[in-house]
């Protein structure tokens, strides 16, 4: 009776060096589209924002439509510790290929496979190569592989369906109005939803502000209390001034500015949003 073949030992695709061997297998179905993959691997400035427990930095090398080359800091930033990593997107195969060209870890390459399974669901097979000379070796560069992988897929799995929620909200199809009380009596600073967008209300002097809490770059979600008079992105690590509004770097819009109306009659205070088209 010939003996079952190990997972591990199944012939390795052509594109990999025969000098690694595949360490580990890990297999998982996400809930987001393949399109919203591709976005989300090829959307190479959000890895250190997003993933600030694996990676510290990341500068990017060069880029094309499918393809992006960086060197990016490792964790803990003490050590200072740095790869440079590869990331090739081949859509028709429903595949794509992150090779670690130089630093800790190199040569490696980890081969992730998609197969769709309905519009908003994607199973993903992703398969680890490394040089790994004994049994030993290549159970410990699985185990750390697969635990790191787990928690990335985590949270880019999460960002990817709050950014399909929150992009729409970027662009109201009609305008919005919601009363918010007497001027006399409403508590400020204070967060209120219009249309679904959370927006925060407050005061400069007698004037009343009232500014959107949502990135106008991808949808990110802004929190509700600044830090040191900013409000950073955390998804890509835009800032804006949490007064203005404006984006702190001068690149980009800034947030979006709410009109603010107060009944000179009955101190009623409204906020609108008007539809952006």
């Amino acid at each position: 009776m010939t003996p079952e073949l190990d997972p591990l030992d199944a012939p390795s695709p052509a594109d990999v060096s025969p000098e690694l061997r595949r360490v580990a297998v890990l297999e998982r179905v996400l809930a987001v589209s393949v399109a919203g993959i591709w976005e989300n691997v090829l959307d190479w400035p959000h890895v250190p924002w997003l993933h600030p427990g694996s990676f510290t930095s990341i500068d990017l090398l060069a880029s094309g439509r499918d393809w992006w080359r960086a060197r990016v800091g490792l964790t803990p930033a003490s050590l200072g510790r740095e790869v440079v990593l590869e990331l090739t997107v081949d859509r028709g195969a429903l595949r794509y290929v992150t090779r670690t060209l130089e630093g800790p870890g190199s040569p490696a390459v980890i081969v992730s496979t998609l197969a769709p399974l309905a519009e908003e669901r994607t199973a993903i097979r992703i398969e680890f190569f490394a040089r790994a000379a004994d049994p030993l070796q290549r159970r410990i560069a699985g185990q750390v592989y697969t635990r790191v992988y787990r928690r990335l897929w985590d949270e880019d799995e999460a960002m990817i369906v709050e950014r399909a929620a929150t992009l729409p909200l970027l662009r109201p199809a009609a305008t919005q109005r919601v009363a918010l009380g007497p001027r006399a009596s409403l508590e400020l600073p204070r967060t209120v939803e219009i249309g679904g967008l959370k927006v925060r209300v407050f005061a400069v002097g007698d004037a009343l502000r009232a500014l959107a809490l949502i990135c106008p770059h991808m949808g990110g979600p802004l929190r509700e209390a600044p830090t040191h008079s900013c409000r950073t992105c955390p998804w890509h690590g835009y800032r804006y001034d949490a007064s203005s509004g404006a984006r702190l770097d001068a690149r980009g819009p800034g947030l979006e500015s709410l009109h603010v109306e107060v009944d000179p009659r009955t101190g009623e205070v409204v906020l609108e949003r008007r539809c952006a088209g």
